[in-house]
């Protein structure tokens, strides 16, 4: 009788070579795998940016609009956003940053007079290091704002461009890809990146008006500021709502002990039915992810690759899962 060949088995140890391989070796291609990336992460994330709002250009192509029209309404949108948080935020930080200056200024400073000699002592030190420090690093420094900022600015006319030409990569995609035994898979993958997308700014528009209602009822002087940064910071699952959170508390520590308590009430648990209950079934209900591999699919991610994996893992997740049902599976 002929011993059958485990293929399984043969694919896995090539992968596990090659793996090793590339780790061994990536002294030589580091450098250059770093550089390429460079290069290609202003167009992925354009790109990625631009798939995520050609979502929204369907809701008014549905209703008769042509793609410009549509995607002119979804950029209006969100510059409409974009200016009301700044209209909003704005003014309450600086409020929030003179109410802490002040509450500085009523200190008792006669405790620090033991400090005083020691402090004129160094001064001149402080000053000479303070010198020295812009003279090394304020050019890095404004060398690395001006580099960000030019990078964002591509990002956003790349953005622009793929939006406005997604219909058309989109068709050459069905054209070139149709006639292949993995469109289906193409095809299953965009539909399930565009039910998690939906679902995902669902839970956005829920969690900000969820943190400004239950902010407003306690009191806290800053509800609506906490709502948008409820919303903005969901992008972080988990971890956002921390944030959030830990703003509103330490805000409310300079109102009130009792707002303080109930900040306190609302951070431990608020986030906890948010996370582990209402957004699992949100998922689970549009991309059929059960509420135990959305945890587990954070502690990996978290655990892995810290807050940037969090923020790729379920839409990874998502491609790859879409992926084995469609090639093992079916």
């Amino acid at each position: 009788m002929k011993n059958k060949i485990n293929y399984l088995l043969v694919n896995f140890c090539l992968v596990m070579l090659i793996i090793f391989f590339f780790y061994k070796t990536s002294y030589l291609w580091k450098e250059i795998f770093l550089n390429i990336k460079k290069v290609v992460s202003p167009f992925l994330i354009a790109f990625v940016l631009a798939y995520v709002l050609s979502i929204f250009t369907k809701i008014f192509k549905k209703r008769g609009c042509s793609n410009t029209v549509s995607c002119l309404l979804v950029i209006g949108l969100v510059i409409i956003i974009l200016f009301g948080v700044i209209y909003f935020t704005v003014p309450i930080i600086s409020l929030e940053l003179e109410n802490i200056i002040n509450y500085f200024k009523v200190i008792n400073l006669d405790s620090l007079d033991v400090y005083k000699e020691y402090i004129y002592k160094n001064f001149n030190n402080l000053v000479i290091f303070l010198f020295n420090l812009i003279c090394n690093k304020g050019i890095n420094i404004v060398s690395s704002f001006v580099k960000f900022i030019s990078n964002w600015f591509l990002i956003v006319i790349l953005s622009l461009y793929f939006l406005f030409s997604m219909d058309k990569f989109k068709r050459k995609v069905r054209d070139y890809f149709s006639n292949k035994s993995y469109f289906k898979i193409i095809k299953r993958v965009d539909l399930e990146l565009s039910n998690y997308f939906k679902s995902f700014f669902l839970i956005i528009i829920i969690e900000s008006i969820e943190y400004i209602i239950l902010y407003r009822i306690i009191g806290h002087p800053y509800y609506f500021l906490i709502g948008f940064l409820a919303g903005i910071t969901t992008v972080i699952p988990y971890i956002g709502a921390m944030f959030t959170n830990v703003i509103a508390l330490l805000s409310s520590s300079f109102v009130s002990f009792k707002l303080f308590i109930l900040s306190v009430m609302v951070m431990v648990f608020v986030p906890i039915i948010d996370n582990y209950v209402r957004d699992p079934k949100i998922y689970c209900k549009t991309i059929a992810i059960s509420p135990l591999e959305s945890i587990v699919i954070f502690v990996v991610a978290i655990s892995l690759f810290r807050v940037v994996g969090v923020i790729v893992a379920m839409p990874l997740y998502v491609v790859i899962k879409t992926i084995y049902k469609e090639i093992i599976i079916n």
